[in-house]
């Protein structure tokens, strides 16, 4: 447990977040969300406060809809790299899962999007990957996406207000940075690079980051 007697009595929330980054085991995490009075599944949370509904000023809807466009980007790339037959074994088995995780990701994010009151307003945007049936560059290729993904969600949950919104970006965090670490190690990269702590991005940071997989 992390001794937090040092800490000033006003540290921000972010300084927390980073203080406090290490992986949360499946039991702490269950028993977050279920201090949040969520499922882990928005698409079968039940409402059980008003905090179910979107804060004023829509801050919520439009992280819920940034993490979706995300998370399209992400199954187009597994999409691709799945059907381009350069993986085989054991690495095919294992993109596939992380293709059926991504496009539950995105289920689950439209769900949420329109039970904050709306349409989701992300469209998918259009991709490009050199790829090609290079292995390599697949596998690298991922492990950057995934470190982007869970670097993103990261940097967005001192914002969020929402009590289902966050339980939902904690649990999906979760699930991406443990996508980058295995598939770093697959790639002969760096499974934690950035030590014991993960480094949050803001919008700018990802916009710029996955500017070069954007047509």
């Amino acid at each position: 447990m992390h001794d937090l007697t040092g800490f000033r009595a006003d540290a921000s929330r972010r300084g927390f977040l980073r203080a406090s980054a290490a992986p949360i085991a499946a039991g702490g995490l269950a028993a977050f969300l279920a201090a949040c009075g969520s499922s882990s599944d928005p698409q079968t949370a039940e409402d059980k406060s008003s905090d179910a509904q979107a804060p004023t000023g829509g801050q919520d809807k439009t992280i819920v809809n940034y993490a979706l466009k995300l998370e399209y980007i992400e199954v187009d790339f597994y999409d691709r790299a799945v059907g381009s037959g350069a993986l085989s074994g054991a690495e095919a088995e294992l993109f596939k899962r992380i293709q059926e995780n991504e496009h539950a990701h995105v289920d689950a994010l439209l769900a949420l999007a329109k039970k904050l009151h709306g349409d989701p307003v992300a469209e998918k945007p259009t991709t490009q990957f050199p790829i090609g049936g290079d292995r390599s560059k697949i596998l690298s290729l991922a492990a950057q996406l995934e470190g982007i993904g869970a670097a993103a969600y990261l940097g967005q949950m001192e914002l969020i207000e929402n009590r289902e919104v966050l339980a939902a970006a904690v649990s999906i965090h979760s699930v991406e940075a443990r996508h980058a670490a295995k598939l770093a190690l697959l790639a002969g990269e760096d499974f934690s690079p950035d030590g014991a702590f993960a480094t949050p991005q803001n919008m700018e940071e990802v916009q710029d980051a996955i500017q070069p997989f954007l047509v």
